[in-house]
């Protein structure tokens, strides 16, 4: 809604040529994408693998369940645990009160599965999608994500790493701008 201003402010106030200003605001545009299509990309990949695990450990309704998870997978922090980790205690509960060993086994199995599954994904696999789209390092990325959340809490997940893109391209531009004035100096 307000991107005019935003860009308006930016070309008003920071020190850049054109060609930075475009560089700039290119990659904004670029990393907000990124985000947009990283998480839509992972919240499937949650809700696929999470409904495969509801089947295997024969939870009913794994297809509704695994739609829930890919949309809660958007949350950040919660998402997807709001749903797996209940179903894994309530096999884990339900088998110890039944004694049945199976349904403890499958318990755990879900809990341990979607631990590992559900966190590399969302620590590992969505800042790599959204590194490559917006061609920032995928650490930066991740850092930009966990540190937007603390500081700006839900909307951080977009902003943190927006703002470390930003800081990376205007590092960028200083960096040249110092090569070129120490190239026109006569030193390499």
């Amino acid at each position: 809604i307000e991107g005019e201003n935003v860009i308006g402010l930016i070309k008003r106030n920071l020190p850049l040529n054109e060609i930075q200003h475009k560089k700039l605001i290119t990659q904004i545009k670029d990393t907000t994408n990124a985000i947009v299509y990283g998480q839509i990309i992972v919240s499937m990949f949650v809700g696929i693998i999470g409904g495969v695990g509801l089947y295997l450990v024969e939870i009913p309704n794994p297809i509704i369940l695994g739609i829930i998870m890919a949309i809660l997978s958007l949350l950040p922090v919660v998402g997807s645990s709001l749903i797996w980790i209940p179903a894994s205690l309530y096999l884990i509960i339900n088998g110890i009160m039944a004694s049945e060993n199976i349904m403890i086994i499958k318990g755990i199995f879900l809990l341990i599965g979607c631990m590992i599954l559900v966190s590399l994904m969302e620590l590992l696999l969505k800042p790599k999608i959204i590194g490559e789209r917006s061609s920032v390092h995928p650490m930066i990325i991740l850092i930009g994500i966990l540190g937007g959340i603390t500081y700006f809490g839900i909307g951080g997940f977009i902003l943190g790493p927006i703002i470390l893109s930003v800081l990376v391209k205007l590092i960028s531009f200083y960096e040249t701008k110092k090569s070129i004035k120490k190239n026109n100096k006569g030193e390499i």
